[in-house]
């Protein structure tokens, strides 16, 4: 066959999915829909704590990533879409840094995979 699995290559396949099922069961443990669905109705929420509507409507903007006259904040159009439909509270900088450090841990990884690869044909 074309392709052949070694044991060590099976392992670290297998180790590898195990890796990312164990992110996401994290992932869903911390961020379950029962607490999505507790905060539908925000607005009603912040009402409790500030009588002003237009500062809680200014607030929720910025949560949404708009500026508080209810404009796009980014300079691209379909990033302020992706970032107010998503309903992702979180900033473009938090957002930049996950995906920073999501794709240095997929090059790292697959360095050291391509390394690996290289060094068992090496042997061969």
């Amino acid at each position: 066959m074309w392709y052949e699995f070694d044991t060590t290559t099976l392992i670290s396949i297998c180790a590898a999915i195990s890796v990312v099922l164990f992110a996401e069961a994290v992932y869903l443990l911390g961020f379950s829909t029962a607490s999505y669905r507790s905060r539908v109705n925000r607005r009603l929420k912040l009402s409790k704590d500030q009588p002003d509507r237009e500062a809680i409507l200014i607030q929720l903007r910025r949560e949404r990533g708009l500026t508080s006259d209810g404009l796009l904040r980014f300079g691209m159009q379909w990033f302020n879409r992706l970032m107010l439909e998503s309903g992702m509270t979180r900033g473009a900088l938090t957002l930049a840094l996950i995906a920073l450090a999501a794709g240095a841990g997929a090059f790292f990884s697959l360095r050291r995979a391509a390394a690996l690869l290289v060094a068992q044909r090496l042997d061969r």
